[in-house]
């Protein structure tokens, strides 16, 4: 990790994993003319060890990384009293293993909060010779760009998504579809009031004609039972043979009566409307339930459609609420890759450190 300054007038990071490219205008980067690794403080002897933490970097063995870097600024004067004044390079070297990020490229893509919410950026700011301030200042930003053009692309890519869930036609739809349903429901109602008001008419016109076979058997059932009362615990055989004639002329009578009674039902022309009312009543009662269905059918599609475009509406928020604190993992789920890497790249190549 060296500064240098690119063709582009950038004071730049260059690193490994960049492989001699800028990353803010594509161009071929020389190392000719590049800052020296050292902190600005004369003390040579970290050079090797920022040799030696660039490789861990490199390597990504970010907890070597941590554990050399703790031990450089130690050696650094001003340790002891919290004040390390040329510190800025292995303070932004801290930040980059802390994010696990080999370059300040895949810094601004991976990171999980505000670069201001991170005491290596803090502190690489505060102890920042020249050079290094405007490298920092870049990082920063472009960060900033790349957070409003993903906002904006957001925006638009959130009107296209809710377009595709269809909501906007499909309710309309579904609104003429349960307009239709209740206007038959209702018709089917209406008439299914009427045939039970006609059930119930011709319900007691039948009551009516079947009365004298009703009553004919109550009188039998009657008579059966003021015989059953009347006899005794002990009673001669001659009592016996009239008391079983009695009944077996009562039994005879009530299985004519009846027989009567099957027959007047099986031929009487009531029965014959009542048996058709219900039979009208059976469908227009199915009628109505495979109404209530299908309505009910409609509103659980209206409603799965709304949750998908209330989805839709929070996957995008957090996404830009996210993008407002420079996290950009949410917004690059939700954007197709090549739109992502087109609005992060059009940042970077607009982004200058004044």
């Amino acid at each position: 990790m060296i500064i240098v300054k690119c063709g582009c007038s950038r004071q730049i990071h260059l690193f490994p994993s960049d492989k001699s490219k800028c990353p803010f205008c594509g161009g071929d980067v020389k190392a000719k003319g590049a800052a020296g690794n050292a902190p600005d403080n004369g003390l040579s002897p970290l050079s090797g060890m920022l040799s030696a933490i660039d490789k861990s970097i490199s390597l990504k063995d970010f907890d070597e990384a941590r554990r050399l870097i703790d031990d450089a600024l130690e050696l650094m004067p001003g340790w002891e009293i919290g004040e390390i004044p040329g510190s800025g390079e292995l303070h932004w070297r801290k930040l980059l293993a802390e994010t696990s990020c080999r370059s300040d490229a895949e810094l601004l893509l991976k990171k999980k909060k505000p670069l201001s919410d991170h005491a290596a950026f803090v502190n690489a700011e505060r102890y920042a010779s020249g050079n290094e301030r405007h490298v920092y200042a870049l990082v920063k930003k472009t960060d900033e760009l790349i957070a409003r053009n993903l906002t904006e692309a957001l925006d638009e890519s959130e009107l296209e998504a809710k377009g595709e869930t269809g909501v906007k036609g499909a309710l309309a739809e579904f609104g003429r579809e349960l307009g239709k349903l209740k206007a038959a429901v209702q018709k089917s109602i209406g008439h299914l009031d009427e045939i039970e008001k006609s059930i119930r008419e011709q319900f007691m016109d039948c009551t009516a004609s079947s009365d004298e076979f009703r009553y004919a058997l109550e009188e039998l059932l009657a008579e059966a039972t003021k015989m059953g009362k009347g006899i005794e615990l002990e009673i001669s055989a001659e009592q016996k043979s009239d008391g079983e004639a009695v009944f077996e002329r009562i039994l005879a009578d009530s299985r004519a009566e009846l027989e009567r009674f099957k027959y007047f039902i099986a031929n009487d022309e009531g029965h014959f409307v009542f048996a058709r009312l219900v039979g009208e009543q059976k469908a227009a009662c199915e009628k109505i339930m495979k109404a209530k269905a299908e309505i009910e059918k409609i509103n659980a599609d209206a409603e799965e459609l709304l949750e998908s475009f209330e989805k839709v509406t929070k996957d995008y928020t957090n996404a830009r609420a996210d993008v407002s604190k420079g996290v950009f993992s949410r917004a690059a789920r939700l954007l197709s890759k090549e739109r992502f890497n087109d609005e992060v790249s059009s940042a970077m190549q607009s982004a200058k450190a004044g």
